[in-house]
């Protein structure tokens, strides 16, 4: 197999770099996960985790022997920092927020040195978010109270009470401060003031009068004027601007008219010659501050971001283009750059004239460049070279070089630090600081928030908690929940206001809502909804958490009125039951799923009348209401919700045509069958929906079996008959790739193997029969995922249990193993199963086992897809002779040899051959070893790389 993948690697030209283990997270060489990085006087800081001392405060001058641990914050294991290490620069000091003792927060500063790293005064414990500097004092909000600080104990009080900035919705000009709060009583969040005095701290404009909340947000200063977005109640979100005034803060246009909002959360804007910019969906606009001087420019794709780049406005979309504009709708022109996805978890930053970014194409995440030129886009370095997310991650821009986490996967070192100079040979990590374990951690429910990834992870101490990583290389838990080996078991995770909300559970709460900001201090439950050990949420299997008009919406259970739908703000008085609708101790959920559409939340729930059907809600009482009674006599029990071309499809039964596919437009009468697949109360039993192209594909069991079907809402018909008669393929792990849907399939033949559609029946083709070695043999497709412009996939070729990495183009020739994880067919006897994607930016993150450490989280950066003649040099990298009888040596095509150690198949060091012992002729002896397969590990001054050894 390790032939086979050499050859596909050059083949294909591409990196030997491969996905990389992030952690060992239970019991060996696992990631420190750095975390939340910040640039100080010439060196980075940042929180990590080496496996022994807990989460503390480190720092890097983007050397090895640069990289070290700061100081011990709380001696031991404990965790001195929590997740997300809040940090700013004020004053020529770095302030953060750290524990003083294992339940205190305090405020910190440091000058770089242990000594110099003190306590400036415990706050109180709760949301607290780190914002700024204002006139050379720290901005900070706990709670609903905004504080600051001078560097001084007594310097550090409460500036307004109940005036905390909302999140990140803030903005500085000339010494001035300008954010969203929430108000008194009879305000809601609306725009406030602060010059960092609590008299300078006022409202500025109730825009959106009384208690209703206007929102502002997308705060950015063009032209000396300074524009924001708010809901004024009337217009929706649209285009504001102030003078910090009452009488100067008012609506540049109503762009979207009537009620509707241009503006998101999030809208793309940027500064440029002196006007302001801005998007929403596909419409690409600019503004001078009058109502006149808003105008569209020009219609394009879908928009993900504006950048100003090397003298230039540059507009990316969510494809692979980029376009350049001057202003004019003649001026704007787009060219493409081989990356069909531009930092999907948001991983960018800004070096001269060039942006570093991680990036896709058809070889998965890596490391990309770009000086917003379709030649000045170019890969850097393909960390993990197998079609996967190397998870590069928390990038900032250290003196010219970047610092960044990241995963090479392949070589054992989980998610570390990394640092690149915009070369290939100047992109490698820079310190493996967690060496611990070797026992598998089995995460799961990976989230990416903000870049970050959450998961449930166990590390055979602590039981299943909480962990995260901010760069793809440091792995750290965010908090130990459930203490004392019980599992909390962290699950359905969402974002909303900044902050993380999931379910978990304590031994003395049960299973209840959580939040967190990414530190332990940051983690607490938000409400014990049904009192005591007993569960108010259900386990994760059952529904999920909805965002809706600044709300959380799920299903639970207080211990009275059953698991009914509720509603919460964040906060223990604001989490309360929107509606009991099944009265009394009855339950109203089936499965909890919720699905947010135009404004409203739409799930299936059962009144104890009509059974399991299709419910919506506004989120108040009166407004959850039955929408649709499907099944006249039992319960239609909608499910399995999507959004497709503005319409919600899912699949119900009635009492005529049994479980089909359905759509609907939010009313009752827009409510409605799609297709009668197979007439008869039966159904056709679709499965899991899969938007690719303009259609909606999924299975479904017609005259020919289970077979693939597609919708665009008006025609609906069978993809392809693939195996022939009434048999069926029973395709699965339907994947939309680059607008082709992929997918597994049985036609008779080949057993269980890679196919794609384009939606026709001529465009529908087996790509390769995977595991040809004999007839209706399969190769066992388990996920599929689209990373860096290629599928990624588990699959075997040869054993059917022996699952490893591949990737596609789409072809045959394409199709090929991408890494042999794990090279034993004896060590855990299944190959290394790669299962759990989740794309994060340029990293793409999922659990294998690589046969010495069990399942782990390992990451695959985009950089892995290229390759030159050093890389070719270093796989090729040989081991003579083997079998071995006594010794072997090594060809290493001048590389240094750093270290060599061997291990057994099940991840026991057997022997260990460090720089200072290396053989002086090249020969290593082996001669007490007992006969059996060895695994060899060898690093290099490149690089770390694995042999498989007989030793007879």
């Amino acid at each position: 197999m390790k032939k086979l993948l050499l050859i596909c690697l050059l083949a294909s030209l591409n990196s030997f770099s491969q996905a990389t283990l992030v952690e060992d997270i239970n019991l060996g060489n696992g990631s420190s996960r750095p975390s939340s990085k910040i640039v100080f006087n010439s060196e980075a800081y940042f929180a990590a985790n080496n496996g022994i001392n807990g989460n503390e405060l480190w720092k890097t001058d983007g050397t090895t022997a640069g990289t070290l641990m700061l100081k011990d914050i709380i001696v031991g294991e404990e965790n001195g920092l929590g997740f997300g290490f809040q940090a700013h620069v004020v004053n020529g000091e770095l302030f953060f927020i750290a524990a003083s003792t294992v339940n205190q927060l305090s405020l910190w500063k440091t000058d770089g040195t242990e000594a110099g790293t003190v306590i400036i005064k415990d706050i109180p414990n709760g949301n607290l978010l780190v914002h700024t500097d204002l006139n050379n004092e720290l901005l900070f909000s706990v709670g609903n109270d905004l504080w600051k600080s001078d560097g001084t104990e007594a310097g550090t009080s409460i500036l307004s009470t109940g005036k905390a900035i909302f999140g990140n919705r803030f903005m500085k000009d000339n010494g001035i401060l300008y954010y969203s709060s929430y108000g008194t009583g009879s305000q809601g969040n609306e725009l406030f003031k602060t010059d960092g005095t609590t008299a300078g701290t006022t409202l500025v404009k109730d825009i959106r009068s009384g208690t209703g909340n206007s929102f502002p947000n997308n705060f950015i200063v063009s032209n000396n004027i300074i524009f924001f977005s708010a809901d004024n109640g009337s217009n929706g979100f649209e285009l504001w601007k102030t003078d910090g005034t009452d009488v100067g803060t008012e609506m540049v246009k109503d762009i979207t008219l009537g009620s509707g909002s241009t503006f998101t959360s999030s809208n793309p804007m940027v500064d440029f010659n002196n006007e302001l910019y801005f998007t929403f969906n596909t419409k690409f606009w600019k503004s001078d501050g009058t109502e006149s001087g808003t105008v569209e420019i020009i219609e394009i794709e879908f928009i993900k971001d504006l950048i100003e780049l090397n003298n230039k406005l540059v507009i990316i979309t969510y494809s692979v283009n980029l376009w350049e504009s001057d202003g004019t709708t003649a001026g704007t022109t787009q060219f493409t750059t081989g990356v069909d996805e531009f930092y999907h978890n948001s991983t960018k930053e800004y070096f001269g004239n060039e942006m570093y970014f991680q990036g896709r194409n058809e070889c998965g995440y890596q490391l990309w460049k770009t000086d917003g030129t379709e030649l000045g886009t170019t890969l850097i370095k393909a960390i993990n070279p197998v079609w996967d997310d190397n998870h590069i991650e928390n990038m900032i821009n250290l003196d010219g070089v970047a610092i960044f986490n990241g995963n090479d996967g392949y070589n054992w070192h989980g998610n570390e630090l990394w640092r690149s100079d915009g070369t290939e040979m100047g992109t490698y990590m820079i310190k493996d600081i967690n060496l611990e374990g070797n026992t598998g951690s089995s995460p799961l429910n990976l989230f990416d928030y903000n870049g970050t990834l959450l998961f449930s992870a166990d590390n055979g101490e602590q039981g299943r908690e909480l962990w995260k990583t901010d760069d793809g290389i440091n792995v750290t838990m965010i908090d130990d929940i459930n203490p004392d080996n019980q599992f909390s078991n962290p699950s359905s995770f969402v974002e909303f206001n900044g902050l993380v909300y999931f379910k978990a559970e304590t031994k003395e709460k049960g299973n209840e809502l959580w939040k967190t900001d990414g530190t332990a201090a940051g983690t607490e439950l938000v409400k014990d909804i049904n009192p005591d050990a007993e569960d108010g949420m259900n386990s994760s299997s059952f529904g999920n958490i909805a965002v809706l008009n600044n709300k959380l919406y799920f299903f639970a259970n207080e211990g009275t009125n059953g698991f009914e739908l509720w509603e919460s703000d964040g906060t223990n008085a604001g989490t309360m039951i929107v509606k009991d609708i099944n009265t009394g101790a009855n339950n109203s959920m089936r499965n909890g799923e919720i699905i947010v559409y135009n404004n409203e939340l739409f799930f299936n729930a059962d009144d104890g009348n009509v059974g399991f059907e299709f419910w919506k809600s506004d989120g108040t009482q009166a407004g959850t209401v039955l929408l649709k009674d499907i099944h006249s006599t039992f319960s239609g029990s909608p499910d399995t919700f999507i959004l497709f071309n503005n319409l919600i499809y899912f699949k119900a039964n009635s009492l005529s045509q049994g479980t089909e596919v359905w759509m609907s437009d939010g009313t009752s009468g827009g409510t409605v069958l799609v297709m009668d697949i197979k007439p008869g109360v039966q159904g056709s039993s679709p499965g899991k929906f899969t938007v690719s192209g303009s259609n909606l594909f999924f299975t479904a069991s017609g005259s020919n079996g289970t077979e693939v079907w597609r919708t665009d809402g008006s025609s609906t018909v069978e993809v392809k008959d693939i195996n022939n008669g009434s048999n069926g393929s029973f395709p699965g792990v339907l994947t939309d790739h680059n607008g082709t849907l992929f997918f597994s399939a049985n036609d008779g033949s080949n057993g269980y193997e890679l196919w794609k559609t384009d939606g026709t029946n001529v465009g529908t083709i087996l790509v390769k029969d995977i595991n040809a070695t004999g007839a209706n043999q399969s190769s066992n497709i388990t996920e599929m995922v689209s990373f860096g412009g290629s599928l990624l996939f588990g699959a075997a070729d040869v054993n059917q249990n022996n699952k490893e990495l591949w990737r596609s183009d789409g072809t045959n020739a394409g199709t090929v193993l991408f890494q042999d994880i794990n090279p034993s067919m004896e060590a855990f006897g299944n190959g290394s199963n790669p299962k759990n994607f989740l794309v994060v930016g340029r990293k793409l993150y999922f659990n294998a086992n690589n046969g010495s450490i069990g399942e782990e989280l390992w990451t695959l950066d985009q950089s892995a897809l290229s390759i030159d003649e050093e890389e070719i040099r270093v796989s090729n990298i040989t081991l003579f002779p083997n079998p071995v009888k006594d010794s072997f040596q090594l060809s290493t095509n001048n590389l240094v040899v750093e270290s060599v150690e061997i291990y057994s198949l099940l991840g026991r060091k057997i022997a260990s051959f460090p720089k200072a012992n290396l053989p002086t002729n090249g020969v290593y002896n082996i001669t007490n070893l007992p006969t059996g397969i060895y695994i060899v590990k060898i690093k290099t001054d490149h690089m770390s790389i694995s042999k498989k050894i007989l030793k007879k």
